[in-house]
């Protein structure tokens, strides 16, 4: 089973990018959205208060993820601290739905997570896809779907390490720009430099 890791920053469009892909047969594993459902969790809420405080709460006793991204990319001493509570755990789940799809023997796999190599998780990766866009294009995205302002979006910017550096496995850069039909397109060609056949799923 090859396993891609699909990176890059916010209003890029790897999310879109993830999607397509998933919606073509191939399964994908969404960082955030195991990282979302953690929060939802007891022993983590727990865990959250004793670190973050009662602040981060909504008034229904569930926790505010609004109210944490604020204090946490404000904050790159909070950001290390989630981090450190919140990333081990989703790296173990990310590797467990990996084990089981290839147990299930899927040919590919996408895993999306932003800050894919701060997580640890390039070791298990075959080839790494970064989706990458103009900086005015993914503040446009993100404050046109994600309800963002500027300055929040710059400031993820900064405490977040999108920097891979060098490694010993592919990496592709798809330039996103475009719009969802160019996408598809660079797509398809991504899928067969890595020998698939971008219509086997189709």
């Amino acid at each position: 089973m090859i396993t891609v890791g699909i990176t890059g920053k916010m209003g890029s469009g790897k999310t879109t990018l993830s999607k397509t892909f998933r919606d073509w047969g191939y399964p994908c594993i969404f960082a955030d959205q195991i990282g979302h459902s953690l929060l939802d969790e007891p022993p983590i809420r727990e865990q959250l208060k004793t670190s973050f405080g009662e602040s981060i709460f909504a008034p229904d006793g569930t926790i505010d993820r609004n109210r944490l991204g604020a204090r946490v990319f404000s904050d790159s001493n909070q950001r290390l601290l989630l981090n450190s509570i919140l990333h081990p755990i989703m790296v173990e789940r990310i590797l467990q739905l990996r084990h089981a799809y290839e147990q299930s023997r899927a040919s590919l796999l996408f895993v999306e997570a932003a800050i894919i190599k701060e997580m640890g998780l390039i070791p298990y990766m075959d080839h790494i896809l970064v989706v990458e866009a103009a900086e005015a294009i993914r503040i446009n995205r993100g404050t046109k779907y994600r309800g963002l302002t500027e300055s929040e979006i710059s400031a993820r910017d900064r405490v977040q390490n999108h920097d891979l550096g060098d490694l010993s496995i592919p990496v592709t850069v798809l330039e996103n720009d475009g719009n969802l039909p160019s996408l598809i397109h660079k797509a398809r060609a991504f899928l067969s430099t890595i020998g698939i056949d971008p219509l086997s799923k189709r």
